[in-house]
């Protein structure tokens, strides 16, 4: 709990990479890319999963297929 907030986190790291195309169709045309948690060698290879719309390696969707609120 934060502040009377529950933050839920998964237990690896998540990545909408994979949806980028449904998020676009869906009028997203902004996104926010957080590399806090990875190493400054990982970058690349994030933003590559990004500009292609693929998943990320090691990554998860952490529950999006089942909507965006």
């Amino acid at each position: 709990m934060k502040k009377g907030l529950t933050v839920v986190r998964p237990q690896r790291r998540f990545s909408l990479t994979a949806y980028l195309g449904m998020l676009q169709k869906m009028g997203c045309g902004s996104f926010v890319i957080k590399v806090t948690f990875a190493s400054r060698e990982e970058w690349p290879q994030i933003m590559d999963s990004f500009n292609r719309g693929r998943e990320h390696p090691g990554s998860i969707g952490f529950k999006f297929v089942m909507g965006v609120v």
